[in-house]
């Protein structure tokens, strides 16, 4: 275990929550369940192709201490990213977790309101011709 005064980073660990509506519709919202110091330990990344699009993945390793409640269906969110945590090593022998993450990539609002823009766009300049 690295010392305490090593564990320099913040990270948030956020629990899913599913919540139903009066038409029985359900969302699954993420709260925020706790706060805690770590450090990274390892940091990957890599190159994929998915349907022609190119993706860059990041792969990130967080070091906590052993008594930090974290389990797979939680997200980390560390300086304004999120990850999906795809291993959790409890090392009782060292005193530590080291939680295995990839960054979740998402599309934002604008990137879909340009998509949108352009569809728009070449309709309208379809229907002109």
């Amino acid at each position: 275990m690295r010392k305490a005064g090593l564990l320099r980073d913040n990270l948030d660990l956020y629990a899913p929550e599913i919540i139903r509506n009066e038409f029985g519709e359900q969302t699954t919202v993420f709260n925020k369940v706790y706060s805690c110091r770590c450090c990274i330990f390892e940091n990957t990344g890599g190159r994929l192709i998915d349907t022609g699009e190119i993706v860059n993945s990041i792969d990130i390793t967080f070091q906590v201490r052993l008594h930090i409640p974290v389990t797979y269906e939680m997200q980390v969110y560390y300086k304004g990213n999120k990850f999906k945590i795809n291993f959790i090593d409890k090392r009782i022998a060292y005193g530590d977790c080291l939680i295995k993450c990839s960054k979740i990539t998402e599309w934002g609002e604008k990137a879909e309101n340009q998509c949108l823009t352009l569809i728009l766009s070449n309709s309208k300049l379809f229907l002109t011709d």
